[in-house]
């Protein structure tokens, strides 16, 4: 009885091979991520990274989020997600393999347009601090908010540029762009225009009330003669 038991486990396990051990694959996929997302921060923390974040008041500049965490999760999903696509396709699942080893294609790509992001934003935030706190800068808020801006929208387009199928949304912001730059261009150019022929209407009216009697003693000179 418990030869034939034994038999016939031996017997399943030897049709079911690949599915048992794409499930431990799959079980063992969280641990791993786990593992790996802990190096990760560790090694942001043995490089200063955090720290000079925080010393800056950079830590959370992603929308009230610390860069580090944001990137740190994305490393641990795209770690179970490798081992996800390594058990369905030992398990003979191409369905699940092939998404698991799209969706980690698409988290590298996420991972680096985080990165690039993150970078933009914290550059953005610093120099930003920097011109805001700066003596003998004229509007001082108001150029740093745009250099921030600015920067922030450089970033945003190497972020989207490292995403598959972005074509059309960098185009976008990229035409967006230039739209603000002209409008920008050209609300400056009429404000001048205005500022200098206001300007010069009062200057020649200032000039003809000034000069009022000595236009009338030559209008006279010329009656005369």
């Amino acid at each position: 009885m418990a030869v034939d038991y034994v038999m016939g486990l031996q017997s399943w396990y030897n049709t079911n091979s690949n599915v048992v051990v794409g499930l431990l694959l799959v079980l063992l996929g969280p641990f791993f991520a786990q593992i790996v997302s802990g190096l990760v921060r560790y090694g942001f923390k043995m490089s200063k990274v955090e720290r000079w974040l925080r010393e800056h008041d950079l830590h959370d500049s992603i929308v009230g989020i610390s860069p580090v965490s944001v990137v740190v999760t994305l490393v641990g999903i795209a770690t179970f997600m490798v081992f996800l696509a390594q058990g369905a396709s030992i398990a003979n699942i191409p369905v699940i393999s092939m998404f698991a080893s799209d969706f980690v294609y698409f988290m590298a790509n996420v991972i680096w347009a985080v990165i690039v992001l993150s970078t933009g934003l914290i550059i953005g935030d610093y120099v930003s601090d920097r011109i805001k706190a700066a003596k003998g800068v004229l509007f001082a808020g108001v150029v740093g908010m745009a250099v921030e801006g600015f920067i922030v929208y450089l970033a945003l387009i190497a972020a989207f540029s490292s995403l598959p199928n972005m074509t059309a949304t960098v185009s976008l912001l990229t035409d967006v762009m230039r739209a603000f730059v002209f409008g920008l261009a050209l609300a400056i150019g009429l404000a001048f225009g205005l500022a200098f022929g206001l300007g010069m209407k009062d200057s020649v009216a200032t000039v003809a009330k000034e000069k009022n009697g000595d236009i009338a003693q030559f209008l006279g000179r010329m009656k005369k003669r």
